[in-house]
């Protein structure tokens, strides 16, 4: 599974991967990092990822804006919101969004690492759903 973290702060990137790598091994799962520091280097980025986890308010384009372009493209990427900002959590909200973790919150490392577990044991069940007998190379 790759996971892309995508804030303009770099010790929340560190924080968030951190949380990520925990959940990660809890679940036995291999996890690639990409760290972007803005929504606008994501979205100009060759790279894919199969879980991004956004800040809300950044320079440039601001992760709601990103959230929209890629529904926009049909992206099917999960989508997980760390922020202080709370008032954006309704425009967060969308297709493949699986949470917001306000960062002000005491419990904020305990839910973030529930959503992101529930997000790696997503990844692995849909690909144990896959009929090898269709899969062409």
């Amino acid at each position: 599974m790759i996971i892309g973290i995508c804030d303009d702060d770099r010790g929340d990137r560190a924080c968030i991967r951190e949380i990520c790598e925990a959940a990660a091994q809890e679940n036995k799962s291999i996890c690639t990092f990409i760290e972007f520091e803005s929504a606008r280097d994501y979205w100009e980025s060759e790279h894919k990822v199969d879980l991004l986890i956004l800040e809300t308010k950044m320079p440039e384009m601001t992760g709601i804006e990103l959230k929209n372009k890629m529904q926009e493209l049909h992206d099917r990427t999960m989508i997980i919101f760390v922020s202080n900002h709370v008032e954006m959590m309704p425009l967060a909200f969308g297709i493949h969004v699986y949470g917001f973790v306000d960062t002000n919150k005491s419990h904020r490392i305990k839910y973030a690492f529930q959503l992101i577990q529930t997000a790696t044991q997503q990844y692995a069940f849909s690909f144990s759903q896959i009929d090898p007998a269709i899969i062409i190379l």
